[in-house]
Order: structure tokens, then sequence, then C-alpha cells
């Protein structure tokens, strides 16, 4: 998407709620948007609470917060324009995203599109003052006006408001990507302490009416006890009382209100939801399902059924995958499809692409709201499951169980990973496989990555899944058993290529690596093993929608002097790729500038530095103009 929109809240659904209500009422192009619920809950019940959101609003995507700062860098990396709310904003009259995109378009120099402000708010509710509306200005082909905020007061004079602008993405992350914060208050006053930083863009944009309004009804955060807060305070506790009774805020009363400033205190009327409208989400046991990929595994199949059915958990679906197998598999899987009465055992099959791609197909066809990853040759204790429910039904937050490792077979040992941190997880793989998770994480970051050469398709699934708030939960034992065989297997490839397969997997978050890290992997990459490339090779074949590969090869091809066809191989790249990858721009930029295509250069290098604003550092008009550059591979 162009655009996003990240609201952050804290302990108030109902208020969230009512963003969203009003927000989808008046924003007629809400279409073009992601929009992303960043929330932190101080008890279970709070969080119940957004899990009811969740399953209500299906188009939003809710985020736990676990690390505020590292989770909104990564979320804002992937638009180009970022909207920024609070979750007591409400949007009083209709608007539309794309008159705000056009209006950062076309004036440059302007470092927002502000919501909240218009010629209509003459009032400063922080300081309980009348401010002067500044001079505005038409911005061309726009429905916008334009002031400058270098030289106006109060609400006016305050450029990088969290509450309702949209920014240029690149703009906020050239700015916070050095600074230190926690959470949206010590953000936005970071961001006030650093405003100068922003005097090439001393315009705001604005409609003429202000399209939303804060209502300072509560506070939940600890950092700013002085804020103002209305008269007419309604505590989370209390909102959250009606929340669970059946009630929700009446949004009809605030369409098309007038507001006099940024903040405007305006008591809510409730209204009690309809039955078909309410959504429950009870103490009942969960549902799980659990995904079994096979390829030419059918000698042993039956005793990783087996270990499920002695888990003698009824509210349990099994899914076979037969990954394109050449024994019996298929044939097995049917007839213990035919057998198995204490589960429901379902078979499906696909032409050979791997565990991962064979993962996905199963947890696309699944039914249960947690999933549980099993190869073939490997089992559970039989209490596995009766201790994972046990912590689902106490901690409604968890959304990842695992267990200590317990090898067997060829050889013995265990595994005990080390605790879970967000860097401790880029560093290595902090949980087994074989982790029972919530089904929503999987569909919030698109499934397993199927194109890394000899995996590691989990830790990577695992990194991806820190974005959108982990919170996992170790039961105490040796609960999963992973056999280990004497002959080669996927694994010990894997770690006969190890440096290559890491590296990959670190271009796979172009935002959560250094650059210096990111272009060391490049390094390594552009060096790989023929068996190697000739898996990337096969991996092209097989997936040709995953941009990734064509960069890796890329990368090959430049440091073997073929920049014609590196060029190709990074232009797919970077066509397939989401937004916020902005490795195969940075390599671009590289070969058009040895190539002495300056144009072509320029281009590449803007695109890179928009999508990571540090780059600026190592690019510059002086490199660009020399006509050669080294590659650095």
């Amino acid at each position: 998407m162009l655009a996003q929109v990240i609201i952050f809240s804290k302990d108030r659904a109902m208020q969230l709620d009512l963003v969203l209500k009003t927000f989808f009422k008046c924003c007629y192009d809400h279409n073009l948007c992601d929009i992303n619920v960043l929330f932190k809950t101080s008890s279970n019940r709070f969080f119940k609470q957004y899990e009811l959101l969740r399953e209500r609003y299906k188009e939003v995507k809710f985020i736990y917060e676990t690390n505020f700062r590292e989770q909104l860098i990564e979320h804002l990396s992937y638009s180009a324009y970022s909207l920024l709310l609070v979750d007591d904003v409400i949007f009083t009259s209709p608007f539309k995203i794309n008159d705000c995109i056009s209006g950062l378009e076309i004036e440059c120099d302007a470092v927002s599109v502000c919501l909240l402000l218009g010629q209509n708010t003459n009032y400063c509710y922080m300081h309980d003052v009348e401010q002067k509306v500044p001079d505005m200005y038409p911005v061309i082909s726009t429905p916008l006006l334009k002031y400058k905020w270098t030289e106006a007061s109060h609400d006016f004079g305050y450029p990088l408001d969290i509450s309702g602008s949209l920014y240029r993405t690149y703009v906020l992350l050239s700015l916070i990507e050095n600074l230190s914060f926690r959470n949206p208050n010590t953000l936005e006053s970071a961001l006030y302490l650093n405003r100068t930083r922003i005097q090439d863009f001393p315009w705001r944009l604005v409609y003429p009416k202000s399209i939303c309004f804060c209502n300072p009804m509560n506070m939940v955060q600890d950092v700013f006890v002085d804020n103002r807060v209305s008269k007419l305070a309604m505590s989370p506790e209390y909102l959250a009382d009606l929340f669970d009774e059946g009630f929700s805020i009446d949004e009809e009363g605030f369409l098309n209100i007038v507001s006099n400033g940024a903040h405007m205190e305006i008591n809510y009327d409730f209204r009690r939801l309809e039955h078909n409208e309410r959504i429950s989400i009870g103490q009942e046991l969960p549902y799980i399902s659990c995904v079994i990929p096979v390829y030419n595994g059918a000698k042993w199949l039956p005793y990783a059924v087996k270990s499920l059915t002695a888990q003698r958990y009824p509210h349990m679906e099994v899914i076979i995958v037969d990954d394109g197998s050449e024994d019996e598999t298929l044939s097995l899987s049917h007839d213990i499809s035919r057998k198995t009465r204490e589960l429901n055992v379902k078979v499906l099959s696909q032409r050979n692409l791997g565990p991962a791609a064979a993962r996905n197909l199963g947890i696309k066809n699944a039914i249960g709201e947690w999933i549980l990853p099993l190869d073939c040759d490997d089992s559970f204790a039989p209490n596995f499951i009766h201790d994972a429910v046990g912590v689902i039904l106490r901690n409604p937050q968890v959304n990842l169980i695992f267990s200590d490792l317990k090898e067997f077979g060829y050889k013995s040992g265990t595994w005990e990973p080390i605790e879970y941190s967000w860097e401790n997880l880029l560093r290595q793989d902090t949980f087994p496989y074989a982790s029972l998770f919530r089904r929503y994480l999987w569909e919030l970051v698109g499934g397993y990555d199927p194109s890394l050469p000899w995996g590691p398709e989990d830790w990577n699934f695992w990194i991806s899944c820190s974005s959108y708030g982990l919170v996992p939960y170790r039961l105490k034992g040796h609960m999963f058993y992973y056999r280990t065989h004497e002959v080669e297997s996927r694994y010990t490839k894997m770690l006969r290529h190890w440096d290559e397969v890491v590296s990959c997997l670190f271009t796979l978050h172009p935002h959560k690596y250094s650059i210096s890290t990111l272009l060391q992997a490049h390094s390594i990459i552009c060096n790989m093993c023929t068996e190697t490339l000739d898996k990337i090779e096969e991996t092209i074949r097989k997936f040709p929608e995953f941009p990734m590969p064509f960069f890796w090869r890329g990368l090959v091809k430049e440091k073997n002097g073929q920049l014609l066809e590196s060029i190709v191989d990074y232009t797919k790249a970077a066509k397939l790729s989401k937004y916020n990858n902005w490795q195969p721009y940075f390599r671009l930029y590289y070969v058009y500038s040895n190539l002495g295509k300056k144009s072509l250069a320029l281009s590449s290098a803007f695109n890179a530095i928009i999508r990571r604003p540090a780059l600026s550092l190592l690019i510059n008009q002086t490199n660009i103009n020399k006509g050669s550059v080294n590659i650095n591979l």
C-alpha cells in the first residue's frame, strides 16, 4: 500500500472502537490504506477487549506492543506515507487520503498534513488560551491550505504531533532512527525537542475545516501526568465496564461537529449493541490444527500421528500435507485418515515445493485458531497439549507456546533455547519450529517464506512475527522430541551452508538489521558456492513471485562483472518487493554508477534513501558524478 494508518492505543478498546468507526465513515478512500493498531494493555481484561475488536475489524491489523521503538520503525517502513493517530481521536468530517498525498507531492517543503487543525481551531486546549490562526494559502489542485508552522504559535507551531497527521514516511524515519523513546509520549517529546531538524520543511497542510479532534476523556500514560484531562472524565475502567456489558460509544453524534481546537471536551453517548453486532470470546477450549508436511516420510509418519492421538485432546485436527513424495506417503496418509478415530485427520497434496510451502497449504486449510507445526519424523510428550491449553486459558495475551527440545535417534542431546527478546531473536533462533502459535500471526506475516535456500524458514517466521508482538511461554521440561538421522538431512545441509543461509535470512528483513550488517551479508551472498546458487535457481523456477532469490542471484552476477544481467535481476526484485526493501535500489545505484548512467543512478539512490534514510551517509552526489564507484563486494 502507498499509505498506512498507525493508531497508538493503551487500555482503551472502547475509545479505539470509536476511532475506527468514525475513520471508516469519514475517510472516503480508506481502502487505499493498511490500517494498524499498535496496542498495549495493563491487564488480561483489557487484552480480551482488544481481541474482540480484532474479531470485529477483520481489515485492521492489531499489533501487540512488546518493543515500541523497534516495532514502530519496522512498520513505518512499510509505506511511503503514514498517518499517525491516538485512540482518543474522533473523526467528524469527510476527507480523502489521496488528497493529503497529492498535497504533499505538490508542496515538497511541507512536513505533514495535520487533520486536527483548520481555520476553525482558534483555541489551544493544552494551554487553555486563544490561539491565532496563521495566514493560510491554497494548495493548487487540492482542497487543502498551507501555513508556515515556523512562524506560528501554540498548536499551529507544533509540527510533529502523532495524534492526527499524515507524513512522508522518510521524514519521520530520518528523525526517529537516531532518537531514544519507549512509548508514544516519549516519542512525541523527542520529536518536539528535535523539531529544528525539519526547518527545511517549514509548511504544514490542513483542510479549511479540521477533520478530527482529540477528546481528552482520560489518561492512561504515566509519563506526563500534568497533561490536562477533561472535567467530564470517564476512567478507562468505567468504559471497560460498559464495553463488557455490550455498550458502544454512539458515533453519530460526532459527525459534522466543528471543533474549536485540536482538543475539545465532549461527552460520550452510548448505545447497547444489538445481539447480531456483538462478538464474544469465551473460555471454551481452543481448537488446534496440527500441520505435518511430509516428503518421502512414510516410514516415520505413523509415529508422529501416534504422538498426537496420545495427547487425548478432542478439539484438534491433524492436516497431513504430502509434498510430492515418491514413496507411499500419500496412500499411507489416506489410510491413517480412515483408521484414526480419535482425531479428525485431513490429507492434502501438492507438487514438491518444500516444507515452508507445505505448511502454508496446511494452515490455509486449517480451521483452528491455534497452529502446531510438526515434521513427520518428530513427536511430542503426551502432556504437551494439556499443559499448553492450561497456559492459553490462564494467559490470553500469550500467542506462542513451546518447550525445550530433546534429541533422539542417531544421536541424543537437548536444546534449551535462550530467553526470547527482540535482540536475541535477531542473532539466533529462540524457539523450536514445533511451537504452538496463534493463527493470526501467520496471517499477519503472510506465512512461511519458501524462498530461503536450505532453510531455516521457522527462524525467519519467528523474526517476522516479532514485528506483531510475540508473547511466548516456555513449558517446563523437554516435551518436544526431535529425531536425528545418520544420513545427511536437510538440517545438516543447512549447517554446511550456514553463513550463506544466515546472510540470505538477514536480507529478508531490511529494517531490522543495521545497514553495515546487511552490506556484509551482500558480500557473503555474492561469493556463494555453486550448490547454493543452483538451489536459488531452482527456487526462482518454483516461486517466481518471490523477490529475494532474484536479488541474491543479482549479487552473484554483479560480483562476476555481469552488470547488465544484474540490473535485470535487481529490477525484478525491486518490482516484486514490498515497499520497505531498499536493497535492490541500493545495488542498482552502484551498478548504474559504474556504468556511467548518472540519471538512473540518481533515481535509484533516491528510491533507496526514501526507504532507508540513513543510506544518505553512503550515497552522495559526488560519488554519482564521478561515474565510477567501488562495488563493495
